[in-house]
Formats: structure tokens, sequence, C-alpha cells
């Protein structure tokens, strides 16, 4: 359970949202697991999504997308401008610079009772910048609140993946997707 998310790149760029997402549902209806390479495949069809990158409870991202599309809801798919992607990365590199983590205790989640464990981590010295261009977003089993190594974890693979799938895909139809 929680909060999982995944951007995609549009196969077929003369599809519609709606196309896409059925053709990558058949896709996944005929798909068989390889053994060999323990990866899903299917020899009849192309899937219509591909997958570029994947943020598991990552909220501040999460959020992000949120306000850009102007409200996310859980299990639906949302097209991303290019420049928008870009704009992330902008900000997560803004974010990031802004980044100095200390060592000092963290919460890493809580116990049976709510009350927070305790421990040993590196949490961000100033928040001021994080909480202006990127504030956690809170919701349901959406991870940590923190500002800690966690958060900056979280930025630093979002740069590395946003980098990547804005190199690799020219005039690319992004998909964002999350469910929790």
């Amino acid at each position: 359970m929680g909060l999982d998310m995944y951007l995609y790149v549009k196969q077929d760029k003369t599809a519609t949202l709606d196309e896409a997402v059925a053709k990558d549902r058949l896709w996944w209806e005929g798909a068989e697991l390889n053994g060999e390479t323990h990866r899903f495949e299917n020899d009849v069809m192309e899937p219509g999504l591909i997958g570029v990158a994947y943020w598991r409870k990552a909220n501040a991202i999460h959020g992000w997308f949120d306000e850009k599309v102007g409200g996310i809801e859980d299990c639906e798919y949302y097209e991303i401008s290019q420049e928008d992607l870009a704009d992330l990365l902008d900000t997560c590199h803004q974010v990031r610079e802004s980044i100095e983590l200390i060592e000092g205790e963290i919460v890493n989640g809580y116990d049976g009772h709510g009350n927070p464990i305790i421990e040993q981590g590196t949490y961000i010295k100033d928040t001021s910048v994080c909480i202006d261009l990127l504030p956690v977003t809170q919701g349901f089993f959406f991870g940590s609140y923190e500002y800690d190594q966690w958060y900056a974890q979280d930025i630093d693979d979002s740069i590395m993946q946003l980098t990547k799938a804005l190199e690799e895909h020219t005039d690319p139809t992004f998909i964002y997707y999350a469910s929790w």
C-alpha cells in the first residue's frame, strides 16, 4: 500500500490518451513473464505506453504533478508536456542546490500506537526552499512528511529519472499516473 507514481511516454504519437491506455491494457492482458529475463513480454503487440520513471511515496513530486494538472485522481492518467517536465527538473535542481544535510535524529515511521520511531540519520538544515518550491504533500499512505535524507533522495532520484526521460525522447507525450 502506498503512493506509487509512474511516468510514461505514449508509444503512438497519433493515438489519443484513451487509445494509448486501452492498447496498453490489451498488451498487459497478453503479456507473459519471461523466466530468463524476469520481464513481462508480449509477442503479439507493442504496449501503448513505455515507462520512463517510477517513484515510491515521493509525495513532494506527486504534489507538483497534482498542482500542475489541477488535481490528481487515484489510478487516472494525465498528459504532461515536455516543457512542464523540464520545469519540474529545474525545480528539483533548485531544491537540491539548497539542501544541506546535517546529522541528527529523524522520524522513521510510527509504531503501532502512533508514536514516532526516532533514529539517527540526516535532516535538511534549512527547509525554506523545499517548502516554497516542492513541499511535502499529505495523503493516504503517502510516506514521510519530513524534510530529511529520504526527501533529498527523492529529489536526487527525480533529477536522474527526469534528465534521462527528457534526453532520450524527442517530441514525446508524457503521461503521469499514480495509485495509492
